[in-house]
């Protein structure tokens, strides 16, 4: 790892932020500046203001959680990669969701906050999203069901993995796609929306406009018209064209 990067501590207890930094300092001399804070508040100040590289962040904090601040921050300050640190193993799945780089648990061992810096600079080296092994191991071995299916989004920092089930709406924008999640969060991607298309379940999704492919799933209501417009369940309004109006109404009765 050659060039020094920013890190960003969020938790509310000063004797675990004060451990992760003494352990960082400790494994990595690739470090160029790490920044505290107690809340995600404070968190948010300083990501809209500093170039941070990667967040080590709690869940559970006063008043908003990690996952809180993930959907507070705007899309396009989202240059960062989380690791969450927490004393529960039930957020596990929730971190997949989030698209966590990695997930360790409290108290942290310095082998695991290694191999997680590794994996960290192995993506940010090489540009490549990898799978979290051990996130996965950790929900099978709580016999939870992984029944989602993921695919891996190209963004202009390397891949971003995220569960088909999540995607509301993919809307084109030039040469570049934008994913609506049902969390709210919204995802550039570098290919064009008829690229997009071709990497979702075709099942689940239908292009009801040159700009714009919905995920079956979440609409809400269809309004007949021209073309007419279908309402999803995040509340946005999306345009049916004349063209594909009869195809979509044929695939909507099966539903």
């Amino acid at each position: 790892m050659n060039k020094l990067y920013s890190i960003l501590i969020v938790d509310d207890l000063e004797i675990h932020r004060e451990n992760l930094r003494n352990q960082l300092s400790t494994i990595s001399n690739q470090i160029d500046s790490i920044f505290e804070v107690n809340n995600v508040k404070g968190a948010i100040e300083i990501l809209m203001n500093e170039q941070i590289d990667l967040v080590f962040l709690d869940v559970e904090m006063p008043e908003k959680t990690g996952f809180d601040l993930l959907k507070l921050i705007p899309p396009e300050r989202l240059l960062f990669e989380v690791i969450f640190v927490t004393a529960y193993d039930r957020y596990a799945i929730q971190a997949i969701r989030n698209s966590a780089l990695d997930f360790i648990l409290k108290p942290v061992q310095q082998n695991e906050l290694k191999e997680a810096l590794e994996r960290f600079a192995t993506k940010r080296n090489a540009n490549l999203e990898t799978f979290n092994h051990k996130l996965l191991h950790l929900i099978n071995s709580k016999e939870i069901p992984v029944t989602s299916s993921r695919v891996g989004l190209p963004t202009l920092h390397g891949y971003l993995f995220v569960n088909e089930e999540d995607v509301i709406q993919c809307e084109a924008d030039n040469t570049y796609t934008v994913f609506h999640l049902l969390n709210g969060k919204k995802i550039v991607v570098s290919k064009t929306l008829k690229e997009c298309e071709q990497i979702l379940n075709i099942k689940d999704f239908f292009r009801v406009h040159h700009s714009h492919l919905v995920n079956l799933n979440y609409i809400r209501e269809y309004v007949r018209g021209e073309g007419g417009h279908v309402t999803l369940l995040n509340n946005q309004i999306v345009p049916v064209s004349r063209a594909k109006k009869l195809n979509f109404l044929a695939v909507i009765k099966k539903i």
